[in-house]
This record gives structure tokens, sequence and C-alpha cells, in this order.
């Protein structure tokens, strides 16, 4: 056993794995760097018991290195990749199908692309029928159209349930544009499909399908995977002639890849994704166009000028499509931070990506106003910040404060003042069940009452407590408890963690019985599975702590593994 724990203070993954630990918080490099879950640096986990429970978690971790090195090109969208040149190899082609066997030849669809884009590819399947051979539209098999239509259907409303632009916005036909334009976003969404109807098919017993759906998942992962090295080799050439729907799809074909590790359970690989999405944010695609398109004044009620020159204006799909997935990148990477510990990788354009008049609205995207979540934002850095500065024994408590005050003073202006507006809740006057409002207010009301109580752990840790703290929670949890209808608790799901994270007594109770059933819980969404038993490891050490729970804690016990949608 004394081999075994060759190294007291590296992780406790590194120790089980006898292997040397860069001591590196909250991740450490090794097992970063082969997507592995790391057990961190706190006290002695449970499984490490000298017998079967060690013996066990020994056996998964191994399984888990050996799985990613295998399939190491789906998790490795690191950032140089994004910026490889077309001239050059991509280390992401070098390993494209490792581990991976498609079914049946690989080719290309006759497929006519609107301007720009890369047909979608798949491999012929002698049991389907070919339903499209019109020249105009993709080359596409019944089990293809069945999949895109699941996903059209089912998919997308689950990640995104939300937004329902309007139809002077375009409505969602921009979604099925870039589909058919891009192949690797294609296959990406074909495979996340399958993913999700073969979760679906196992609850409901169907085994035989089931397989079926685990077959298509595979196939049209690894065209995916194949055809974002193509993609990825060209993304230099298409920065300089700003072909943007080709662009766009490579992003959008990212975030589906963060989705897909969600879907299937792989909790500890989906920042890698995340990071690459954000990177693209940042480069020179950032600079020549998204500034100059995105961060203006918004004019999202007017319809928009499609006889102006295309240098100057952006086709109305692709419009539509910039101003949802920038917003989505920018909202994973804040919600990202909560259990990272870490600043928002694009927290330098948040005064303008986010302000109020932003053409990217996140409200239309996940239900909570941009002001709500450029605090968020802050909070995460000031976490970061305090965490940096505790270790290196730099901190200025003053400027720390002053800091924090600020953030607090514009978090109480925003709170009385969308309080007056749509909410008005006191402790002698709790709202009626049967009062209607509308679901954007609702969702921004929570976001902000739990930005409130992210700030006061963050600050002050939950050991000092204070009138106005109580009062949050008391009113977060009247909210809960009364205006939020149950079949509405998945679009608040980074709300209810960090609510629960503070609850006590009874409201455990509540707690445990929303994070264990539908519609919270739905059998593809693995990762949510994983945010009760944290919930109890957090009550459980921040009530058996002596010295007072930290939000240090909190990110300690997640592990960084969560991502809270």
């Amino acid at each position: 056993m004394n081999r075994l724990l060759r190294s007291k203070q590296g992780c406790w993954t590194c120790r089980l794995r006898r292997k040397k630990c860069d001591e590196r918080r909250p991740i450490c490099a090794a097992c970063e760097s082969l997507a592995i879950f790391c057990h961190g640096y706190g006290p002695r986990p449970d499984w490490m018991d000298n017998g079967g429970k060690e013996k066990a978690m020994a056996n998964d971790i191994k399984k888990a290195a050996s799985r990613q090195i295998i399939g190491s090109q789906r998790f490795r969208l690191v950032p140089k990749l994004l910026m490889a040149s077309p001239a050059g190899p991509s280390s992401y082609g070098n390993t494209s199908n490792a581990g991976r066997k498609a079914i049946g030849p690989v080719r290309n669809s006759p497929h006519r692309t609107v301007d720009r884009g890369t047909a979608p590819t798949r491999p012929e399947l002698q049991d389907d029928n070919i339903v499209s051979k019109s020249p105009l539209l993709p080359t596409m098999t019944s089990t293809e159209t069945v999949l895109l239509m699941h996903f059209l259907d089912k998919v997308f409303p689950l990640q995104y349930p939300l937004y329902t632009p309007n139809i002077i916005q375009g409505g969602r036909g921009w979604v099925l544009s870039l589909l058919l334009r891009n192949a690797p976003l294609y296959h990406a969404a074909l495979a996340l499909s399958a993913l999700h109807r073969k979760s679906s098919l196992l609850v409901a017993n169907r085994e035989k399908w089931r397989m079926v759906s685990e077959t298509q998942q595979e196939t049209h992962l690894s065209i995916c995977l194949t055809e974002f090295q193509n993609s990825i080799r060209n993304l230099d050439q298409w920065l300089k002639e700003e072909k943007k729907g080709d662009i766009l799809g490579i992003m959008a074909s990212i975030v589906q890849l963060v989705y897909f590790e969600l879907f299937s359970g792989n909790c500890s690989t989906w920042h890698i994704h995340l990071r690459a999405a954000t990177d693209l944010f940042r480069g020179p695609y950032m600079d020549r166009w998204v500034s100059l398109k995105l961060m203006g004044p918004s004019n999202a009620t007017s319809l928009p000028d499609t006889t102006s020159d295309e240098d100057n204006f952006l086709v109305p799909e692709d419009e539509a499509a910039s101003r949802f997935l920038w917003g989505v990148v920018i909202w994973l990477d804040i919600i990202s931070c909560v259990t990272t510990g870490k600043s928002p990788r694009l927290l330098s354009v948040h005064d303008d990506a986010i302000s109020a008049s932003s053409q990217i609205q996140l409200e239309n995207i996940m239900g909570c106003k941009n002001w709500v979540m450029l605090q968020m934002s802050n909070i995460a850095a000031l976490q970061e910040h305090k965490t940096r500065a505790t270790r290196d024994g730099s901190i200025d408590a003053t400027a720390f404060e002053k800091r924090a005050d600020v953030i607090r003073k514009e978090l109480q202006n925003w709170l009385t003042a969308d309080f007056l507006e749509h909410l008005r809740i006191t402790n002698l006057d709790p709202p009626p069940s049967n009062l209607v409002v509308p679901s954007t207010a609702l969702v921004t009301r929570m976001f902000a009452l739990t930005a409130f109580i992210y700030h006061h752990v963050v600050v002050s840790g939950f050991q000092l407590q204070t009138d106005e703290l109580n009062t949050t929670i008391w009113e977060a949890m009247t909210l809960l408890r009364t205006l939020v209808p149950i079949t509405s608790m998945h679009t608040i799901v980074c709300p209810l963690y960090i609510i629960g994270c503070v609850a006590k007594g009874e409201d455990k109770d509540f707690f445990r019985n929303i994070f264990s059933k539908a519609p919270l819980l739905e059998p593809s969404l693995v990762h949510r599975s994983k945010i009760l038993a944290i919930l109890e490891q957090i009550w459980h050490v921040r009530d058996t702590t002596p010295d007072g729970w930290t939000w240090e804690e909190s990110i300690r016990l997640s592990n960084s593994s969560l991502l809270l949608v």
C-alpha cells in the first residue's frame, strides 16, 4: 500500500495510479491530459479502503485512461488545432478514426451547398432507402431523415428549452440551414440524435433498437470527426475569405461535441471542447467579424437588410446563427466557472458582448438577461482572484473588498429594480399560487438571487450569515416552491445547484426531490444524475467543518466535472 500512495501531496487519482502528480489545482495536468476524473486533494476518499472499493476504483480509472488514450482525438480539440495551417497535417487528423470503425465505406453525398460549406457524407448502408436525389437537397437515407427530425424535434429543444425565436428573427430555420451546409455539424447532430434515441430506447427496454441506435451513433460520430479534420485544415483560408457559414459550422460542431460528452456521461471531457470554442471566439474571427456585427446596438426587432452588400451585412440565417452560437458559448463559459473556480475565458469581451445594447441577448437563449450573467461572470473572476492571491500570499484585503462591494451594489440595484417591476415578495406577503410571471422575468429573478448567494459564499463563505443573505435564500426558496413550475425546473439547473449548496433543514429534501426525478433528470442527460450526490457531500462537509464551509470546498467536491445545464 505504501507503494500505491507514493505521494502524500498528489491528487488521489495519481496516487491510486501510482503516477507522478504535478499537484496543480483544481485538476492536475496528468488527469487533464487523459481527460479522466481527478479526485482532488482533500480528505481521504471513502473508496480508499485497502479493499474491494479501492480495487474497483482502480479498475474504473484504468479503463477510463485506456479509453481516452485510444480515442484521444475525440477529446483533444485543443486551441492549437483551431489555428492549424491548412497546408500542414493536423494532429487532430492523424488519429481521426483511432479506436473507431465506421460501417461501410464513406463517400461524399451529391450535395449542393448554399454558396459555401462542405457536403455531408455518410456510409453506404445497404438496407436503407434513398429518400432524396434532388440536386438541390442532400442525399439522405431514410434513417438519416429520422435522426435529423429527431434532433430538430427532441434534442435541440432539450438542449435549449427556452430558445423560442420569433418570426422576425427568422425562427429556427437557420438550424436546418446550417446543418445541411456543414458536414461535421450534420453528423455531430445525427450522432447526438442517435445517442438520445438509444437512451430513450434503453428506458423502454427495446434492446434490439437500442443496439441499432448505438451503431448509428458511432458511425456518425466517426464521420463527424473525419469531416471536422478537413474543416480544421481549411480554417485559416476561411478566416481570410470570411466564409462565415463554414466558420459557424465549426463552432456549432464544437458546441455539439460539448453536449455529446454530457449526454454520454463523460463529465471530465466537456471542458476541453468548451475551451476550443472560446479560443475560436477570441481568434481572428472575433476581431474581424463578431466585434463588428454582434456587439453594436441591437436591432432584433427590425427585419435584416438583405439588399446591402454581403461584406457589410450578414445573410439572415447567418446573423441568427451567429447571435445564437456566440451567446451559447458565452453562457456555457460563464456557467462552467461555478464548478471550476476559474474566470470565464471570454471575460475580456463581456462588457461589449453581453451589454444591455448588444445584439447577443442571453434571455432569448437561456432565459436570463445579460446583466445577471455579466455579474455571475464578475463573481467567478473574483473567486479565481481570491484563490490565486490567497495561495500566493499576495491578497490585498482592502482592494478585494472594494472590488466585491462594487459587484454587490450592482446586484442590489438590479434586484431592487427587478423586484419593483415584476415580483413583489416579502415575508409578510408571499406571491399567490396562481400568479403568472413571464418566463424570462422568473428565470432572470432566480439567477439574480442566485448571483447574490454566489457572491456571498465566494466572499465570506457560509459561516458568516447576514439578514440580507437569509432574506435572499428565503425569497429564492419561496419562488421555487410557489412560482416555478415543476415542468420548468430543468431550465434553472445552475440556480438550483447554488441555492441547494446553502440549503438547510427541510429545504434539503426539496432539492433531493427535484434532483432525483423528471423533468430535471432525463435519460440522455447523464451528467445531471451526478448533481445530487455532490450536493450531499457538500452538505456533509459544510455541516461538519468546524471552521466553516467555503466555496472552495464545493469546487473541490464537484471536481470541475459539472456543467450546470
